[in-house]
């Protein structure tokens, strides 16, 4: 199977994240409901799409996409709404598999040592991060339903993609380019408020080591990244302009800023869950931070038996997660809040682990422990499909959970209420259905 993976990456690596796009996007189309799907999903498309009175004071650049989607005279609003989160969706599947193929195989002594041709290891590796990311349960209910997650997801990982393109050509315009998406995610996702100062401190070592620490260029790269945060004062003019500055009596432009700025903190702090919090930083967070933020060199036979023994323990704890086991976060939180963020960081080191497992299996190591011959005489045969196995079981398993279709025959009831009204303008409810009706 090796030469099969060498060939893969050698002729075709630069049409696997087009296939993984088109493939992803296919099974959130076939997963997708023609309605709007009851809870969050239906009441993000009422208040973005102007039919609650009080306009929303954020996420400004998602809503504007939104608008522009249903003022385009073709095709039923919702339908194009979700459409447009599943191409976010698929897009950042590409993404992830575009960014994990790149990491670089040295952060483990074994695959220092190791005399192997990378290339295709990383692609395993990027392809499992895609899938994992594509079937995992709360990546899959944002990209076939209207939820800004896709789209916020989408921002950071090509915000990231920017500054890798940056790091590696050290050339100024994609530098730029990364601080003013870098600036656009911070007016939409409240995530990169967070990042700020790793972003800060990244760029600033990124414009040392490319030689181009001096103020002209950082003044260029400031002013891009202001440029960036202008969506934070045109929603708040807008908002300004609406009725609804009347009926809250803000009395001025500066009051609804302060408002805009007062919903993302508010956004910020409830989406760190209460009950919780400390098992996702622990299942998601930690291991990242482990796999691939801190690299593992020391070469001592007993130091590589430990990396063995906690990558096997990480990539069980990455199975339990995609298959929803209680300790995960989306049986634990469900909708409330939605993460989807703990999911990307898991789908980063997943991958990885993927292609660490392969590179044991496939290359006979100096630190040979007794036993570990016929393991890898095992592994070799059977790695490759029980990884494959694991990825398609998880997608039949998640699929009945993320089906957008089964809250279809809800829209239907609340489309037969609207129809049953025969003209009347009042509908007395009890607010259950109230932003499906609408």
């Amino acid at each position: 199977m090796r030469p099969i993976l060498d060939r893969l990456a050698e002729n075709h690596r630069r049409k696997i994240g087009p296939i993984l796009f088109l493939a992803s996007l296919v099974l959130y189309v076939l997963t997708m409901s023609r309605y709007a799907a009851p809870g969050p999903f239906a009441r993000h498309i009422v208040e973005q799409l102007g039919l609650f009175p009080f306009p929303p004071l954020s996420r400004f650049l998602w809503g504007g996409a939104l608008n522009i989607l249903a003022a385009i005279p073709v095709g039923a609003t919702v339908l194009k709404l979700n459409l447009f989160s599943a191409v976010c969706g698929a897009a950042s599947v590409w993404l992830m598999f575009t960014l994990v193929s790149r990491i670089p195989r040295d952060r483990t002594a074994e695959e220092a040592e190791a005399r192997f041709p990378m290339e295709g290891l990383q692609v395993l590796s990027g392809i499992v991060a895609a899938v994992f990311l594509a079937v995992c349960t709360p990546f899959w209910v944002v990209s076939n339903r209207t939820h800004p997650a896709s789209f916020d997801t989408l921002m950071l990982l090509f915000t990231v993609w920017l500054t890798v393109r940056f790091l590696d050509t050290k050339k100024l315009g994609w530098g730029c380019l990364s601080a003013l998406f870098f600036a656009l995610g911070l007016t939409q996702f409240a995530t990169f408020v967070l990042l700020v100062p790793i972003y800060g401190l990244l760029m600033a070592y990124i414009l040392w080591r490319s030689g181009l620490f001096r103020t002209q260029h950082i003044v260029v790269v400031a002013l891009c990244a202001l440029a960036g945060l202008l969506p934070y004062f045109l929603g708040a003019l807008r908002y300004a302009l609406s009725p609804a500055f009347e009926w809250r009596e803000f009395g001025s432009y500066w009051k609804v800023l302060w408002y805009v700025f007062r919903e993302q903190y508010l956004e910020l702090r409830f989406s760190v869950p209460q009950v919780g919090w400390l098992l996702v930083l622990m299942v998601n967070l930690v291991p990242w931070l482990i796999v691939i933020a801190f690299p593992k060199r020391a070469m001592t036979r007993s130091t590589v038996f430990s990396s063995n023994v906690l990558h096997a323990l990480l990539g069980v704890l990455a199975c339990l997660i995609l298959f929803n086991v209680p300790i995960a976060p989306w049986p634990l939180l469900g909708t409330r809040p939605l993460l989807v963020m703990p999911y990307v960081l898991t789908a980063m080191w997943a991958g990885y682990i993927a292609g660490y497992w392969y590179l044991f299996f496939y290359v006979q190591s100096r630190f040979e422990i007794k036993g570990r011959a016929s393991i890898r005489a095992i592994g070799r045969g059977f790695y490759l499909p029980l990884l494959v196995l694991v990825l398609v079981a998880a997608t039949a398993w998640n699929w009945r959970e993320s089906n957008a279709r089964a809250g279809d025959p809800v829209a239907a009831f609340a489309q037969a209420v609207v129809e049953d009204l025969d003209g009347r303008e009042w509908l007395i409810s009890n607010g259950v259905l109230d932003d499906v009706i609408v």
